[in-house]
């Protein structure tokens, strides 16, 4: 029986709100399985594939995206930091205020050199390392052959952030002098422009009991994060010397870019909060409603990451990228990309390609300014014919452009999404 049109126009639209109410509800963050139960301190991946994990006891590594961890090490000691230099070339400070290299991915480590002190972070940029300290930074320019301590820091450094080799800041903190019966603290920012030889204060602030605030990440020369206890953000957007609140968003800060920012907390439920405005608007998503705490998040691109959190907590990002799949069996003739399905689109659309011969494909979602929005693809495919979905969903209305490159072939289309 053929239903009327009205009606037919009725359940088409029904279906598209039930299609659209599942696409939204999808998490941002999925856990994944980590085979342990110890506190989980840092997490960084090389490519989409290859990433380790550390903390408390114990070394976790995946070499496919983290679907399976694999356990390298489970003892007593205490990792903080850890650091891709490249896919063979990994630095993670070890027990005892020392740092190891891994020359062969992380499956073996070797102890380089003795930090004399708590390491914070680790910043690699070519062959310069940078360990920040609690009392001095530590540094090589020729990937870890010889080490010098180039300051030892006047206070306590909490955290750092570099965004190169010259420049980066620090929180740190610093009991003020006797007489001082209610145990305020100095929260010091400061700047370095040469590697930390030299720092300056260029923001403080008066405390009581404990530091003002945790962590910090700079995304450029002007625009920086700040996050402490009790969930206080601030955001600065002249290298330092002024901050903004942000409202409660999280204590662990991770700047990808100056707009695309993730924080973390650790209330209960545990949040990852987002922002792809610098901070206008913030997305909160619960992760743990037991109240686990995310030590660490880094991101591969702005919809591309994992985090990392108490009794062995691991997450991915799961959204925008839905899936690829081999939509048709014949063996192409040559490389193609096809223009996107529906176009215009909203908030969804479909992508196809085609791949002649096995080769590493990488296909990336860029905005009219030629700002990276998301990576789909980035793996090395055999012959065929592909398409994969990409949900916009948290972005704006506007023209985009996706491009397939390979070691023997590129192209770029052009799509527009309009809300």
């Amino acid at each position: 029986m053929k239903l009327p049109k009205k009606i037919s126009i009725i359940l088409f639209l029904v279906l598209i709100l039930i299609l659209t109410i599942n696409l939204h509800s999808q998490p941002y963050w999925t856990p994944q399985t980590s085979n342990t139960f110890e506190n989980l301190k840092c997490v960084h991946f090389v490519n989409a594939y290859t990433g380790i994990a550390c903390g408390y006891g114990v070394i976790l590594r995946t070499t496919n995206g983290g679907n399976n961890w694999v356990t390298t090490y489970n003892g007593n000691n205490w990792y903080n930091a850890v650091r891709f230099k490249d896919a063979n070339t990994v630095y993670m400070d070890g027990d005892n205020w020392t740092l190891l290299k891994s020359t062969n991915g992380g499956l073996n480590w070797l102890n380089v050199t003795y930090l004399g002190d708590s390491p914070r972070r680790i910043f690699i940029f070519g062959d310069t390392v940078i360990v920040g300290c609690v009392s001095r930074i530590v540094r090589s320019t020729d990937n870890g052959a010889t080490w010098s301590t180039i300051t030892p820091l006047t206070h306590s450094g909490y955290d750092f952030s570099f965004i190169n080799s010259k420049t980066g800041w620090s929180f740190i903190s610093q009991l003020l002098p006797p007489p001082n019966p209610e145990n305020y603290l100095y929260n010091y920012i400061t700047r370095t422009t040469d590697g930390g030889v030299t720092w300056v204060t260029v923001n403080n602030v008066i405390s009581t009991f404990m530091p003002l605030y945790e962590s910090v990440s700079f995304s450029s020369q002007n625009t920086g994060y700040i996050c402490g206890y009790y969930g206080s953000c601030k955001k600065t957007t002249d290298g330092g010397y002024t901050w903004n609140s942000l409202n409660y968003v999280g204590y662990k800060i991770y700047a990808f870019n100056d707009d695309t920012v993730f924080a973390s907390g650790t209330s209960y439920p545990t949040l990852i909060n987002r922002t792809t405005n610098g901070g206008l608007n913030w997305k909160a998503d619960t992760v743990d409603p037991g109240g686990k705490g995310i030590k660490s998040i880094f991101m591969l691109d702005p919809n591309t990451g994992w985090a990392v959190g108490d009794s062995g907590k691991i997450l991915v990002t799961s959204t925008a990228l839905i899936g690829i799949a081999n939509y048709n069996k014949e063996f192409p003739e040559f490389f193609r990309l096809s223009q996107n399905y529906p176009n215009p689109f909203n908030p969804s659309t479909t992508i196809r390609f085609s791949v002649v011969k096995q080769e590493n494909v990488k296909l990336t979602v860029f905005d009219a300014q030629g700002q990276e929005k998301r990576t789909l693809v980035n793996k090395n495919l055999n012959p065929g014919n592909y398409e994969i979905n990409w949900d916009a969903s948290e972005e704006s209305s506007g023209v985009y452009f996706y491009m397939i490159s390979t070691p023997s072939f590129s192209e770029t289309k052009k799509m527009l999404l309009i809300k």
